[in-house]
Order: C-alpha cells, then sequence, then structure tokens
C-alpha cells in the first residue's frame, strides 16, 4: 500500500510532552506552537478553540492536532469561568504538568510537539491550516502508547530518545489509518493517496524518493497528459 511506503520513509522527533489538567469552569491558553502539537485526552472531555473561536469536541482517546504556529486553547465544562494563559511553551526536560485550576482536574490531556517529516525536509502537516481531531477510540493500544511515552519521558533512561521516537511512531500509524478510512477529516496530501489516477505516480515517488521526478515522466506513469496531471496532482 502507499501508505506503507510512505511510512517507511517518516523521521519523527518528539520534544518533551506536558500533561495539561483542566478543571471544570476553566481555559487553559496555550501559544503557537513551534511545530505541530499533539493533545491526546487520558481523561475527561472538553473542547479544542481555535483563534477564530471554532470548537472542536475533546473526548477520552480523542486525538487533536494543531497547526504549527496556532494559538490555541483547552476547555472543560459548558460555562467558562476562569482561565490561565501560559505565554511560552514550557522548556527543559521531563514531563511538566500545567495545572488550570485548583484540582482535581476534570479534563487531563498529554500535550507535546511533534516534527513528522517525510526524508529531510517535507513536513508530513505543514499544509494543515485548521485543528484536526481524530476520535482513535477504536484502537485500544492507543492510551497505553502515550502513558509509556510520558512515563518514558519523566525516568529518562538510556535509548529513551529511541523508545519515544518508536512510540510516537506507533501513534501515527494508527492516526493516519484513521485518517485513510475519514476522507473528510483527512490532511490534504492523504487525498492523492486515494485518487486511483495519481496511485502510480505516487507509488513511484515513494518507491524511488531520491529520484529527480519529472512532471512528464510522472504523467506517462498515470497514463495521462502532462497537463491533466500537473493539474490533478497540484490539486
Amino acid at each position: 500500500m502507499l501508505l506503507d511506503k510512505l511510512l517507511r520513509h517518516i523521521v519523527v522527533h518528539v520534544e518533551p510532552f506536558a500533561t495539561c489538567l483542566v478543571d471544570s469552569g476553566w481555559r487553559l491558553r496555550l501559544p503557537g506552537p513551534p511545530d505541530v502539537m499533539f493533545h491526546f485526552v487520558l481523561q475527561g472531555n472538553g473542547f479544542v478553540r481555535e483563534p477564530g473561536g471554532q470548537q472542536h469536541r475533546l473526548e477520552r482517546f480523542y486525538l487533536a492536532i494543531v497547526p504549527k504556529g496556532t494559538p490555541h486553547a483547552l476547555e472543560c465544562g459548558p460555562e467558562i469561568r476562569s482561565e490561565r494563559v501560559i505565554e511560552t511553551p514550557p522548556t527543559g526536560e521531563g514531563v511538566v504538568r500545567i495545572l488550570a485550576g485548583g484540582g482535581p482536574a476534570d479534563l487531563r490531556i498529554a500535550c507535546g510537539v511533534v516534527s513528522i517529516n517525510y526524508g529531510d525536509s517535507l513536513g508530513l502537516f505543514h499544509r494543515l491550516n485548521h485543528v484536526l481531531v481524530a476520535d482513535l477510540s477504536r484502537f485500544t493500544q492507543i492510551r497505553s502508547i502515550f502513558e509509556t511515552l510520558l512515563a518514558e519521558q519523566s525516568g529518562a533512561g538510556a535509548g529513551s530518545e529511541a523508545l519515544t521516537q518508536a512510540l510516537m511512531s506507533q501513534c501515527l500509524v494508527y492516526l493516519l489509518r484513521h485518517l485513510s478510512d475519514e476522507p473528510d477529516d483527512s490532511l490534504p496530501w492523504m487525498n492523492g493517496l486515494n485518487d486511483e489516477r495519481l496511485g502510480p505516480a505516487l507509488d513511484l515517488i515513494l518507491d524511488q524518493p531520491g529520484s529527480p521526478h519529472t512532471v512528464a515522466l510522472l504523467a506517462n506513469a498515470s497514463m495521462m497528459s502532462r497537463s491533466s496531471f500537473a493539474e490533478r496532482f497540484q490539486e
């Protein structure tokens, strides 16, 4: 499958995660992340709010993907009475706890910046221009992945970075598997993987990522005219 070929050349880097704890009636405002930010709901339910005010429902086992540089907020409860503002992302090693409210928290989320590239530079989420929320509840392993990731980053030992990257790579497989089944919620480039006419060209690119592919050669592989291929590929 094209998705399997894509994943062979994926490079994952995971920054130290934080555990965001939000009480009912509270809003936690977060700055725009330096790269894509993942929010995985470990407990409770709430919302993630975009800069324009659009809300996305969050429930247990949901994963919200926030685009690079996008300020956003995590909210819990039907009526927001208080808020905490985080001006800059936490730094340092180990898992940081970020509290909004006095506890006990009704919403518990694993939050972290993740860099996911195809090869050296092409970011899989760099074309994302809105918050994307995926319901991963059908993948029973997903909570264990994030719990293990948090535990590993809390007490980092030998091989911790490699293990953390492996865990996030597993999460990515489940996420892309979900998005490939939900075309309406997919990443823009995933439409190409599901396009039968572009399939042969993408197959060639993923098989030979270092080759100097041209529009003419890729159009020929797809049995399309150069102009038709170029228009469809760009779209």
